[in-house]
């Protein structure tokens, strides 16, 4: 009896420590374009450069300067399951330009992790391996924020977002983490989210509409695969989830604002699509082509982060013989704990220094992170400015006399002006019969007459907003 009793406790044992058996996984990236998901940053970040109409946005391996590299790390998760260590690596090389303030920042959700600068002295053309445990971040030297030692806990919802601005090239970056839980074990085989992303509908226009597109999902949730629940795609039809115990099934659908579009992506999974819902037309669309546009203009407000001030000599703070100063209304200082010796503060290129920013009275080296975000109703355009529409009218083509080879004027002492019924005008010299003929200037069209008097004129073929307007 003690034997079988004894066999069945080794049982029980080996089972609960096989349900909770570490799995290791491993991510590595080193080519091509990244594949981020919008939701993980912030507009700021996204849309960078906001001035411009197309995204700068940087690859691996890229050597040009001015891109800014965004990407999402897939990790597989299974329900059940967490990561209980995680190890990043990202080699980078220094393209030279204006990279001294170039940081790494990693993210989840928007909400900002981890920044560290990249570089601090090095030539152009280097590289480097940065490494870091995601378990416990490095504090100090180059480090911009650090609100937590851990983000592990972090990674459980299968992502993993940064990016690098933007004179560094990413050349390669790799994940191991390692999962732990009831369902972690051998070769489990997560879900694998669908990847959504922004395509742009009509990249020539200046109304440019950007939609994003996401995996469509079931009626209980944006869950994909799962144990019991298989993702089934349909070509040219609705995809649905299939239950693997028998044949039930469950429909797909998409949010509110969303519109439901089949074979989206590139492996025929279907799609939910949402556009904005003011400013812009999409590709088709004629409701505000070729319309005359007034705004509300605001000037965006820049996004800033704040870094505690340093000394001459380095960013450190106080040490056994250096001491903090904080001074309300003025500059803080060190100083020296064995006599009455004090060192200014300072902050480093590309930052201004800000008087009693922290809650303490604490001053801060204030850095521009972002060109900033439109207010609620306004769209952001090419000028550093957010544009709120609140009227419109029809544009117009202007229209003009047509005009002889010599210059614009008609009529003189010498030329009269003389019509032709279905044919060109023409201008005839009034001593003898030589005549000179009618044309139109750059960007016009010569229109037989135009005029009810039978006139001919030249119709502009850019058209013309009134005063206070501008043509979209």
């Amino acid at each position: 009896m003690k034997k079988k009793l004894l066999k069945i406790a080794i049982f029980t044992l080996f089972v609960s420590q096989t349900m909770n058996i570490a799995n290791a996984q491993s991510i590595s990236k080193s080519s091509g374009a990244p594949t981020p998901l919008q939701n993980e940053f912030s507009s700021a970040t996204w849309n960078y450069p906001t001035q411009i109409s197309g995204k700068w946005r940087g690859v691996y391996n890229d050597s040009r300067i001015n891109r800014m590299f965004v990407e999402t790390l897939r990790l597989k998760v299974p329900k059940g399951c967490k990561v209980v260590k995680a190890n990043f690596q990202i080699r980078v090389k220094n393209l030279g330009a204006q990279n001294y303030n170039d940081s790494l920042y990693m993210l989840n959700g928007g909400a900002n992790l981890f920044g560290q600068k990249v570089w601090t002295n090095e030539p152009q053309g280097a590289t480097k391996l940065l490494s870091y445990n995601l378990a416990n971040l490095p504090t100090g030297g180059s480090v911009i924020s650090r609100p937590s030692a851990s983000i592990l806990h972090t990674l459980n919802d299968g992502k993993f977002s940064f990016f690098v601005q933007d004179d560094t090239s990413v050349q390669s970056v790799k994940l191991n983490y390692q999962l732990r839980g009831r369902h972690c074990r051998g070769s489990s085989k997560p879900r694998k989210p669908i990847k959504g992303f922004p395509v742009p509908i009509n990249n020539g226009a200046t109304n440019t509409k950007q939609c994003t597109f996401k995996g469509v999902h079931g009626n209980w949730g944006p869950q994909h695969n799962t144990r019991k629940w298989n993702y089934q795609i349909v070509k040219g039809g609705k995809d649905y989830y299939l239950h693997r115990k028998g044949r039930r099934t469950v429909g797909l659908k998409c949010g509110r604002g969303e519109s439901y579009v089949i074979d989206h992506y590139s492996n025929g999974k279907d799609a939910c699509k949402k556009c904005p819902t003011s400013g812009g037309t999409s590709s088709g669309s004629s409701s505000l082509a070729n319309k005359c546009h007034k705004y509300l203009i605001k000037p965006k407000k820049p996004t800033y982060s704040y870094n505690g001030v340093h000394g001459n000599w380095g960013p450190q703070h106080n040490t056994k013989k250096w001491n903090y100063q904080t001074v309300k209304g003025g500059k803080d200082y060190y100083l020296h704990r064995k006599g009455k010796r004090t060192v200014g503060l300072k902050c480093g290129r590309g930052e201004t220094y800000i008087n009693d920013h922290y809650s303490n009275g604490k001053d801060a080296c204030r850095v521009q992170t972002g060109l900033g975000n439109c207010p609620s109703g306004y769209k952001g355009g090419q000028d550093n400015k957010c544009y709120k529409l609140i009227g419109s009218t029809s544009a117009i083509q202007k229209v003009t006399r047509v005009h002889g080879n010599w210059g614009p004027q008609h009529n003189t002492k010498k030329w009269s002006y003389q019509t032709v019924k279905g044919g060109k005008d023409y201008y005839l010299r009034n001593k003898g019969n030589r005549t000179v003929g009618m044309k139109c200037g750059k960007y016009e069209t010569y229109k037989v007459d135009y005029y009810s008097n039978g006139k001919d004129a030249c119709i502009s073929t850019k058209l013309s907003c009134p005063t206070g307007y501008r043509l979209d």
